[in-house]
């Protein structure tokens, strides 16, 4: 074998050796917790897919509760989710969500009030609205509206 063969074989036998070493540190177990939460991880990822879908991401909830209920997880399940899958919270993505469908909105309709628009995607009242989009955002919907019609013109 040629010297740079050797070492990447040897950082092969290494890695494995670690991982042995790391299942038998921890017994089956780690591996079971890994299985199931791949398997979770899955999941949410099929239930979030659908729950986006179906449009159910524009409605206004009461409380956490009535989404998880909605989509038929615990907290514990979508906290891992959004901590390994989203690298966010649950409630900043699903605002981001909404935000990202009003601009579409926004520029195929552009006759509709603005707070139309806020509604129909999840947002309760228009000083709501306009807040949160420029926290994503960076401007109001009325100045994204405005600058982002005359681009495609």
């Amino acid at each position: 074998m040629m010297k740079g063969q050797l070492r990447k074989s040897n950082a092969l036998i290494a890695n494995i050796t670690k991982k042995f070493k790391k299942i038998r540190n921890n017994g089956f177990s780690g591996l079971k917790d890994n299985i199931s939460a791949k398997r979770t991880l899955s999941k949410v990822g099929n239930r979030l897919e659908q729950w986006i879908v179906e449009g159910k991401h524009h409605e206004i909830y009461n409380s956490m509760d009535e989404i998880l209920d909605e989509l038929g997880l615990t907290s514990e399940e979508l906290s891992l989710y959004c901590s390994r899958i989203l690298k966010k919270k649950f409630l900043s993505w699903r605002k981001e969500l909404r935000i990202k469908d009003a601009k579409v909105l926004l520029l195929e309709h552009p006759e509709s009030p603005v707070c139309h628009i806020g509604y129909i995607v999840g947002f309760n009242d228009k000083s709501n609205f306009r807040q949160q989009f420029r926290e994503v955002v960076g401007c109001t919907p009325t100045e994204w509206r405005a600058l982002n019609i005359k681009k495609n013109e």
